[in-house]
């Protein structure tokens, strides 16, 4: 099969045709010709586009505008890396080409009557496609296009070739068309080809979701954008709570802002999501402008739609989401509204559209309406498909903002139980640490619960706060980590290709994954939970993310496109986040969990990695020494206690006194050396199930449970013989099975009758 290659239409302006075509890249005197154009990081195009050998048709843009000339790309490079960029324009890439045909007998004009009836399009419309910078066309308009230019007279035998074998090429011959001209003039979408490829159509066309569009001021949009979510008004509740996650919105932009002393803007749709979940902003905060206080209008819009999927047609790269509309004055509001609302689709054609497919026009008015009303009348996926080709994706997460709600003690209480309301100041503890920026580690003994809390913190920000936080992940240190797992590498790539040099690709690590996403490359917030960290070398393990843990950027020694990996806090972030960017929001944090058992790890920990994170304890509770009655009856409350927040555990008065008992004498044989009673509760569970209906020998399934649950955490800890003792000192074990567990697992002797 012929390789696939691209066919290019170059718009060049006829007075800086011959500075594009004209130039010389060679030494002094040597006749060098290289036609060059260049393009911006804003066009809906990307280096990674361009293939060497794709052709260039380049298209004088005058009164007598058509082909003057066709190109091979030769080479795509950064314009701030070449001598040889176009000089007077402020481009970021520039692409070199070829010469395949620099001469026609005369210009190929288009057959725009036969492209309107092609593409079903407007005739005076398709005629200002040569005034747009990016237009993405039907397919059908290339072949129209390159059908007109064969028939020309004067094309030679080379260009007819390429162009045949171009047409010819691909998997769908379906190749791509950009026009790129030296000022953005706008965007037509009437004419613009439908991408059933692009996750919003695909979205639709596989899940059959319901499509609305959502109107509000202009400058409520920004707040949108801003924190990654739309909000519903009291009164609009009802509106609100009949959306659904996975639903599709367009967002649509009346002229008047709510800020009356900013500038009207065109009606236009300017942007679509994909509905996450339906949630509540915290209390008390001021996000949209109505609800600034001491508003006239005195208005609160509680009800927030978040979502999996967000995007945008303005210049989003453009405004500062790091500061509130409610802090800016009206100079920057208005240069915000300006950025945001370009290239949005008019009204007047989104009109149009939904009076063609539905006999019915948009519904500008209602703050919420569907549609795609009945089976045979989709205004709704025929506005998704006109869109589509305009729409860049935009953090579904507010990467700006820091983490200011409350955490709910109640639901992430539930089942488990702390003496002495222990439990709800560890909450308060874990929620003053992220509202004060800290990163976390939660210390204790084995079994006191600090992974089952750090694990419903995580997953309850995630559900609560979802336009902070896009999801949440655990893992667990070991001693081989390095910060090849943590942060990243190069690794062989699936498909190397011919080229031996593009074999190996960066790959981001543990915590990278978690700031942006690995399938479509879009900036996530996923909270980490890295349960026993005592298990890793600390400096080995985390290297560069010492210098981000403390707050600021760091450039890693790998690339990406021939950049540098960066590691940005968004004080450092210019715009959105590239390729080769991975910025930290300010709520992003990092959980740990560390077992005090090994106080050698804790004490191992420099000061330089201590002091980025709030150290919280989760201790194991206290019992009484002795064993009189008092003593007795105290450990029998705790127990109950315990017992009435654990589900599922019902055990006999015997099987409950025998597990105290074993307890109180694990945690009373060395200072520091507790268990807590996540350890406890399995023990129960294991006796429990362990009941038989032959023999009910309630020792030696205690003994078994202390085996099984117990002496595992002693590994390595220099008192274990002194425990394994003490324990072995409660009735309710069996001494020779426990010490030939003891000589066995942990190389220890016990003798009961000396050191009891």
């Amino acid at each position: 099969m012929t390789r696939h290659t691209d066919t290019w239409v170059f718009n060049i302006d006829s007075e800086v045709w011959d500075d594009c075509l004209g130039h010389k890249t060679g030494d002094e005197g040597v006749d060098d010709v290289t036609p060059r154009f260049g393009f911006t990081d804003t066009d809906d195009v990307s280096p990674n586009d361009f293939r060497v050998g794709d052709t260039v048709l380049a298209r004088i843009v005058s009164d007598d505008s058509g082909i003057g000339a066709v190109f091979e790309v030769r080479e795509i490079v950064p314009a701030d890396t070449t001598p040889h960029s176009v000089p007077g324009y402020d481009f970021e890439w520039i692409v070199f080409c070829d010469t395949v045909q620099d001469e026609f007998n005369s210009i190929y004009r288009e057959n725009w009557e036969l492209f309107a009836e092609v593409s079903n399009a407007d005739l005076e419309a398709v005629k200002t496609l040569a005034t747009r910078n990016v237009v993405n066309l039907f397919s059908e308009y290339k072949q129209t296009y390159i059908d007109g230019l064969l028939e020309h007279d004067s094309v030679t035998e080379a260009v007819r070739t390429r162009l045949e074998d171009s047409r010819e090429s691909g998997d769908k011959d379906d190749p791509s068309i950009w026009t790129e001209k030296t000022e953005i003039e706008g965007r037509n979408y009437k004419q613009d080809g439908i991408d059933p490829d692009h996750p919003l159509a695909a979205h639709i066309q596989e899940t059959d979701a319901r499509i609305y569009k959502l109107t509000a001021p202009p400058d409520n949009w920004l707040t949108t954008y801003e924190y990654a979510a739309f909000a519903f008004g009291e009164s609009d509740h009802g509106l609100w709570e009949d959306l659904s996650p996975g639903d599709v919105v367009l967002f649509h932009s009346r002229n008047e802002p709510a800020w009356e002393a900013l500038d009207e803007q065109a009606s236009c749709i300017l942007g679509a999501g994909i509905i996450g979940a339906l949630t509540t902003k915290p209390q008390g905060e001021s996000w949209w402008y109505d609800e600034r206080p001491n508003s006239p209008k005195d208005q609160s819009f509680p009800y927030l739609v978040t979502f999996d999927r967000l995007y945008a047609t303005g210049d989003i790269e453009d405004i500062e989401f790091s500061r509130s509309i409610l802090g800016k004055d009206t100079t920057e509001a208005n240069a915000d509204l300006t950025a945001l609302t370009a290239n949005g689709m008019p009204f007047e054609t989104a009109d149009t559209i939904c009076n063609e497919a539905a006999e019915t026009g948009f519904p500008r008015h209602r703050i919420r309406e569907p549609l795609d009303t009945t089976a045979d009348s989709e205004p709704g996926r025929t506005l998704v498909n006109a869109i589509t080709a305009h729409l860049k994706e935009v953090p579904q997460v507010a990467i700006h903002k820091s983490f200011t709600g409350d955490l709910d003690k109640e639901s992430l209480l539930g089942g488990l139980y702390f003496p002495d309301e222990l439990g709800d100041t560890i909450i308060e503890q874990i929620q003053a640490a992220l509202q004060a920026g800290d990163h976390i580690i939660l210390t204790g003994p084995p079994g006191t619960g600090k992974t089952e809390i750090v694990d419903r913190v995580v997953q309850s920000l995630a559900d609560q706060y979802p336009y902070l936080y896009s999801g949440a992940e655990l893992t667990t240190a070991t001693a081989d980590w390095s910060t090849f797992d943590t942060v990243g590498g190069y690794m062989p790539t699936e498909t190397s290709g011919d080229d031996a040099d593009t074999n190996l690709a960066f790959t981001p690590g543990i915590i990278l994954n978690r700031l942006k996403d690995t399938q479509t490359g879009v900036q996530s917030n996923e909270p980490v939970i890295i349960d026993e960290l005592n298990r890793a070398d600390i400096d080995k393990a985390f290297g560069q993310l010492f210098t981000l843990l403390s707050g600021q950027s760091v450039q890693l020694p790998f690339t990406r496109n021939n950049r540098e990996i960066e590691l940005l806090t968004t004080d450092h972030l210019d715009g959105l986040p590239a390729e080769h960017q991975y910025v930290v929001p300010d709520s992003w944090r990092i959980f740990a969990t560390m077992n005090t058992y090994d106080k050698t790890s804790l004490y191992e920990m420099s000061y330089a990695f201590m002091r980025r994170f709030a150290f919280i304890r989760v201790p194991a509770p206290e019992f009484t020494p002795g064993d009189d009655e008092a003593a007795r009856s105290e450990l029998t409350s705790e127990m109950n206690a315990y017992i009435n927040a654990w589900e599922g555990i019902d055990p006999s008065d015997e099987e409950r006194d025998a597990i105290g008992q074993v307890w109180k004498h694990t945690n009373h044989a060395v200072d520091d050396r507790s268990i807590g009673p996540a350890i406890v509760r399995d023990m129960l569970a294991y006796v429990i199930n362990r009941r038989t209906t032959a023999a009910d020998d309630l020792s030696e399934r205690v003994t078994e449970a202390v085996i099984s649950y117990i002496l595992p955490q002693l590994e390595g800890v220099p008192e274990r013989k002194q425990i394994i003792t003490h324990i072995a000192a409660v009735d309710a074990t069996d001494t020779n099975t426990l010490r030939t567990a003891a000589r066995d697992m942990l190389q220890v002797t016990i003798d009961t009758e000396t050191e009891s």
